[in-house]
């Protein structure tokens, strides 16, 4: 089993302190830490020392009365140095404009107890008692019982700086002489003048109050062991009010005017004068190179003098600052050392010592500190990104120097065509077996080399050589004698992928989670065109987008849906809302895709001028075949354009329009799946031809999958209006794009510039995931055969490298740019259908700049540079909700947006209005 030996930081033991009541004990603060008087919890506080339930304020006392939530204390902070004690206690539910009240907190040396009598009542005359019989020894230690009754010295009385006049901060200290708390009456003790901090305390909104009590106050000298006891608590001024909460724990109101008894008292052990603090190096650490700088501070700064020993053959006196830092440069030694390090002043001393390592050696234990590999760094990988078949690349692996006894590079070739080579000695590049290792398949191990040294670091080398297009997938074996480690990606954070961790430096790991780094190989003869390259493309859904033509709107009640011969709803004005087919009180319940507002492809030609305005070089359409929906997704036939976008007439007129303004035009191509209600289905009996439904003796039989003919067919999803089609049948292949007059080549060859693929991995999953599916290497081959540039973009969510080696698509609509744009522009987590831990563009979890720049470079590092330069890169689309509901939901405001997009005032399950 692997240790991550660097940093690990072992406490210091410190001895026990001599002190009178030997039952009593405390944490200790952090040697040489300061106190900053300001309300805030300084390091020197270290663990708490006393706490309280949180939530347990009685009702109908002050939580239920405006102004006093505030008083929840939960846990009590206390530290010292030479001159003062200070407190701090945290207020989560403090804040200066609505809370209001007052405090107590007192304070016993042990100096004044009773067996017998009253208990004192507080300063304020409440109905507070201090019948002190117990104390606690720290956080959850049990109450120790006392014979006697302790009585405080001091009582610090005041009240908060808050919402009402009275509260102004204002403190005093009162002393006990025996009888009652009278020394001190009437003296501003630490009162505060309009802000937030005084003399001797202070608060800080929403955090907590914080008391500096000098010993002087306290009457006593501040010795080593000396036992000090404290008790919190929260209350208001007046005869019969108790004690609303305190820390510790202890008799509290159950009722607004319901007194108390308060028994429990927690212990502070006052920490010797002499602090010393080492903040550098860490107990335990390894380092690479001999040179490290041991620092530190010491309190009090002046009269001490620091002493730092090496290994007790190298001694050294660094000098100390006025604010008691110091630092020394040391030299260590190979091995193990020990560094001493001594503050002394005339009286007292203290001592910290500090165990390191300096260089690795064969010990069956590999330090994972030292392991380094970022895929895009040119000193890892050798060149970085994708790479031409036929490339040299170089993979380095960086180890603490003398640390391991082997690497080897565990290449996983996703094509089960040969695999890469390389050109160094081949003896036991392939291994059997292991689970880590793999075995067989496209699996191949590369022994690594170590091929450059110096004091700190190891590098190991190896170079492969990629001879056809293909992902590879590479990740190292680590080994120092009996202990095996993983260097792999890290992409996977909390059981989620996580966009912005995929590539550049990686992680060790005890075990392989198969998260290996990512090498695309890509045909060197890949072009995409030029034109689609800083190209601005406008997507238009025709329905919704103008309607140019009335005269071939659905007509409600007329439209053939899907065996209903009097379907479709037309929208009587433009702007009319939309129908929700999900609400059951609606006459439109469950009627999905046969809304129509009468947007058609004159439209899109009218409003071209405008488009060009907005500096649009390209139009991808979604689909514009006659079909019996809106969307258009379920095709009838691919021969003609819809009548109610126009016909084949005004997609030839938008064409000329836009070609004469520079505009090209993408379509959308839905080849994978077809309508029921096709010419090639037939499912209603509604065309001249014979549907594969209606006869299996159909020419179009072959094209579908029947599990039990005719009603039980493949379809796509489980929607049986969408049967899908056989993508591996030769016949449906020459009609879409291998035959004469192909379907895809007749509409490039009318004037379209390129197609976008519809659920393209459905019909092909790519080149990597099955070779022996050549469609889209066909379909590629017939449309460039017809014009050379025609844009191929496929529609894939996740990593689309298997599709973009060179032979299949040139792009992609680019979901994963989505992804880590929306995920930097989100406030809070949001997560939809798309966006989600199972799904593939992932969860939209609020990211950093660093995490989007590394998130963009990823998908620079998957892609070839011929495809990321024409993806379609989109914040939505008609597949998505819209961004601005994307990013409004559930927001306050929209930080990075324009202020014309801040969406301010919105509750988490409101939405901007306009998305």
């Amino acid at each position: 089993m692997s240790r991550i030996r660097a940093l690990l930081a072992l406490g210091v033991a410190i001895g026990a302190l001599a002190f009178t009541l030997m039952l009593f004990s405390s944490p200790l603060p952090v040697r040489g830490a300061t106190v900053t008087l300001d309300g805030l919890p300084d390091p020197a506080y270290g663990p708490a020392l006393a706490a309280d339930p949180r939530g347990d304020l009685a009702s109908p006392g002050p939580r239920d009365w405006n102004g006093t939530h505030w008083t929840d204390v939960i846990s009590l902070y206390v530290t010292n140095d030479g001159q003062n004690l200070y407190v701090f206690v945290p207020l989560y539910a403090y804040t200066r404009t609505t809370s209001s009240g007052s405090f107590g907190l007192a304070v016993a040396t042990g100096r004044y107890t009773a067996t017998g009598g009253s208990p004192p009542r507080d300063p304020w005359n409440n109905a507070v008692y201090f019948a002190y019989t117990a104390t606690h020894a720290n956080v959850g230690g049990t109450p120790v019982l006392l014979p006697y009754r302790i009585i405080p010295d001091v009582v610090v009385r005041g009240n908060i700086v808050g919402a009402y006049g009275g509260d102004n901060g204002w403190t005093e200290l009162r002393r006990w002489n025996g009888t009652d708390y009278s020394t001190g009456a009437g003296t501003n003790w630490g009162g505060i003048s309009g802000g937030m901090v005084g003399t001797h305390v202070a608060f800080a909104d929403g955090v907590g109050v914080e008391f500096a009590i000098p010993f002087a106050d306290l009457g006593i000298t501040p010795a080593p062991g000396t036992p000090i006891h404290l008790q919190f608590y929260a209350t208001q001024t007046g005869d019969t009010k108790g004690a609303y909460d305190t820390v510790p724990a202890d008799d509290q109101s159950t009722s607004w005017d319901d007194a108390t008894t308060q028994q429990y008292l927690a212990t502070y052990v006052l920490a010797p004068a002499l602090t010393l603090e080492v903040t550098h190096p860490p107990e335990g650490a390894f380092f690479a190179a001999p040179e490290i700088t041991v620092t530190g501070r010491v309190s009090p700064a002046v009269g001490v003098t620091v002493t730092v020993n090496l290994n007790s053959t190298a001694f050294h006196t660094p000098t100390v600052d006025a604010d008691g830092r110091f630092t020394q440069p040391v030299t260590l030694a190979r091995g193990a050392n020990t560094l001493t390090v001594t503050a002394e002043s005339e009286t007292e001393a203290a001592t910290v010592v500090r165990h390191v390592t300096f260089g690795a050696q064969h010990d069956d234990d590999v330090f994972w500190d030292g392991l380094l590999h970022d895929s895009r760094d040119p000193r890892y990988r050798t060149p970085v990104g994708p790479v031409p078949a036929g490339t040299l690349v170089t993979l380095r692996l960086r180890a603490y120097a003398g640390d391991l006894t082997g690497v080897s590079l565990r290449v996983w070739d996703s094509s089960p065509l040969p695999l890469a080579s390389s050109p160094l000695p081949t003896e036991g590049q392939e291994r059997g077996g292991g689970a880590a290792e793999g075995g067989g398949g496209g699996v191949r191990i590369y022994p690594m080399r170590v091929v450059a040294s110096d004091p700190a670091y190891d590098y190991w080398a190896v170079t492969i050589t990629p001879t056809q297009p293909t992902v590879l997938w590479y990740r190292f074996i680590v080994r120092d004698g009996a202990d095996t480690d993983y260097y792999e990606d890290d992409h996977v954070v909390d059981g989620v992928y996580r966009g912005y961790n995929e590539g550049g430096p990686g992680r060790a790991y005890d075990e392989s989670p198969d998260l290996s780094f990512q090498l695309t190989v890509y045909d060197p003869t890949f072009r995409t065109p030029d034109w689609l390259k800083n190209g601005v493309v406008y997507q238009i859904f025709p329905d919704r987008f103008r309607n140019g033509d009335p005269s071939n709107d659905v007509v409600s009640g007329t439209h053939f849906y899907y065996g209903n011969p009097t379907g479709g709803i037309t929208y009587t004005t433009w702007n009319a809302e939309v129908i929700d087919p999900r609400d059951p009180q609606s006459p439109y319940y469950n009627r999905w895709g046969e809304d129509f507002y009468g947007g058609d492809l004159q439209g899109v030609t009218e409003k071209l001028d405008y488009l060009q305005s907005l500096g649009v070089t390209a139009i991808y359409l979604n689909p514009v075949f006659r079909s019996p929906s809106n969307h258009k997704y379920d095709t009838t036939t691919y021969e003609e354009v819809d009548p109610h976008l126009g016909g084949n007439g005004a997609l030839a007129d938008l064409l000329s329009a836009a070609q004469a303004r520079g505009i090209r035009v993408i379509l959308d191509g839905v080849f994978n799946h077809t309508s029921s209600d096709s010419v090639y289905f037939d499912k209603y009996s509604r065309y001249p031809t014979l549907g594969a439904y209606e006869s299996q003796s159909s020419p179009y039989y072959d094209w579908y999958t029947f599990s039990a003919w005719p009603d039980d067919y493949v379809s796509w999803w489980g929607y049986e209006t969408l049967p899908v089609l056989r993508s591996s049948n030769p016949a449906v292949r020459t009609y879409i794009y291998s035959g004469t007059n192909g379907i895809a080549t007749r509409w490039i060859l009318s004037g379209t510039a390129g197609w976008r693929l519809d659920v393209g991995g459905d019909v092909d999953p790519g080149l990597t995931r099955d070779p022996a599916n050549d469609y889209w290497e066909g379909f590629r081959q017939a449309v460039k055969g017809a014009m050379s540039d025609a844009a191929i973009i496929g529609e894939e969510w996740g990593d689309a490298t298997p599709w973009l080696l060179g032979n299949e698509w040139d792009a992609v609509m680019n979901y994963r740019f989505r992804s880590a744009v929306l995920s930097f522009l989100r406030e809070t987590p949001y997560e939809d259908n798309d966006n989600n831990p199972s799904s593939a563009s992932g969860v939209l979890d609020p990211i950093t700049v660093s995490q989007l720049d590394a998130w963009l470079h990823s998908l620079a590092e998957d892609y070839p540079p011929e495809a990321l330069a024409v993806m379609l890169n989109l914040a939505g689309s008609h597949d998505t909700n819209r961004v601005r509901f994307v990013l409004s939901y559930g927001q306050k405001s929209a930080r990075h947006l324009p202020s014309a997009w801040h969406f301010a005032g919105l509750s988490p399950d409101e939405t901007d209005a306009y998305q």
